[in-house]
Formats: C-alpha cells, sequence, structure tokens
C-alpha cells in the first residue's frame, strides 16, 4: 500500500506535462503491487473478509485504470485510488 501511495505521489508531482502513456506506466506499477498485495494477503477470521470486501472494487478500480485511454478518465481514477488507499489506512492500521 505504501509503495502504491509513493508511486502516486511521485507521478503527481513531476511536474511535466502527463500523457496517456504515462498513465500508462503508473496503472502498470500499481497493478504489479496490487497483485502482491493479493498473493501476500495473511489476513484471518474478519480482518480477511473485510480485506476482500476492500480489496475487490480496489482491483476493478486498478483495471479500469490499466485499460483507460484517455488522460482525464485516468487521472479521476488515480483520485479514486487515493481515497481507496485512505479507506485501507483507516480499516488497516
Amino acid at each position: 500500500i505504501n509503495k502504491i501511495e509513493e508511486q502516486i505521489k511521485e507521478f503527481e508531482t513531476d511536474t511535466i506535462s502527463k500523457n496517456i502513456e504515462d498513465y500508462n506506466i503508473i496503472s502498470a506499477q500499481i497493478s504489479k503491487c496490487v497483485n502482491i498485495i493479493n498473493e501476500n494477503c495473511n489476513f484471518k477470521g474478519r480482518k480477511e473478509e473485510v480485506f476482500h470486501i476492500w480489496i475487490i472494487p480496489f482491483s476493478e478500480l486498478t483495471d479500469r485504470l490499466v485499460f483507460s485511454k484517455e488522460i482525464e478518465t485516468s487521472q479521476k481514477l488515480i483520485d479514486e485510488i487515493q481515497v481507496y488507499l485512505k479507506e485501507f489506512k483507516r480499516y488497516f492500521k
């Protein structure tokens, strides 16, 4: 999760104008992190249930970002991803 936040922060602080290829790169990085998170999930019981409630829509967002072809849509998806990251931190301190 922290890695995704770092990647997004670095992406957003880069002052160079973004094109769709830049969004494709960040989406691939985020997607890779999501796969690692899924593979290494070791929550049990209620935490595991809550994690799956969180990760399913989060994964869908990252998939939409991967397939996005428009800069405006991609940026909106990044904004939504950031909201989900904050929610994760709230539930899994």
